[in-house]
């Protein structure tokens, strides 16, 4: 009787960060595990969005700096390519607002650099089958807040589209970026602005991002 092997593919990966030394680091670190395979690096957001649309790899490994601001719209972008986009971040920092924050954006986990290989590579294997991990001492609690949705207190008034929109208008992005980032039209976005800044009971820019901080949308 002939015996039947199935020939698994390893998880094709993409790194993204700025610093070349640390994705060295990173390739170095996941050179030997045969289930797990870099197929692409990119430095930048930009980068990243032509390397995605290129690969389609399994997992993003995506670090997050000052913040995470970048790599908020870093995630953003991919998760408009690709809504079933998996995205992997680690930072130096247990930061928990950043955390919901990029966990709300559409990554699928939270990673502590200083974690050891092993953290590494089971987190990839792990998003790669769908799971969620979130590398916290609160990661219960923190994962209950992702699963919830729409954020509670005043932002509960926005849709989900809103919501999304409320962020890029928080951290700056203009109408005309907003609308490419959405594929939708400037007017489309001016339309909905006014809507969230009605229902928010805003007047101005500022405002908003006054109330963005206070909701942790972005970091003061």
């Amino acid at each position: 009787m002939n015996a039947e092997f199935t020939v698994r593919r390893p998880i094709s990966v993409l790194l993204v960060d700025s610093q070349p030394v640390v994705r060295e680091g990173c390739r170095s670190a996941l050179r030997d595990a045969q289930d797990v395979q870099v197929i692409a690096e990119a430095q930048d957001e930009e980068g990243a969005c032509a390397a995605y649309a290129t690969g389609h790899p399994d997992v993003v490994v995506l670090e997050l700096r000052h913040h995470g601001h970048e790599g908020l719209n870093t995630i953003r972008r991919l998760r408009l390519l690709d809504p079933l986009a998996r995205i992997l971040t680690f930072s130096d920092h247990d930061d928990e607002a950043m955390i919901l924050r990029v966990m709300k954006a559409g990554a699928a986990g939270f990673l502590i650099k200083t974690r050891e290989l092993p953290h590494l590579l089971g987190a990839i294997r792990a998003i790669a089958r769908g799971e969620t991990r979130i590398d916290s001492s609160r990661a219960t609690e923190l994962l209950s807040a992702v699963i919830a949705g729409k954020p509670a207190g005043p932002l509960s008034a926005l849709s989900q589209r809103e919501y999304q929109l409320f962020q890029q208008f928080a951290e700056g992005q203009s109408t005309a970026e907003v609308a490419t980032m959405f594929s939708i039209s400037p007017k489309t976005v001016a339309v909905h602005h006014a809507a969230i800044n009605r229902k928010l009971g805003l007047n101005n820019s500022t405002q908003l991002v006054r109330l963005a901080i206070r909701c942790d949308v972005i970091a003061p």
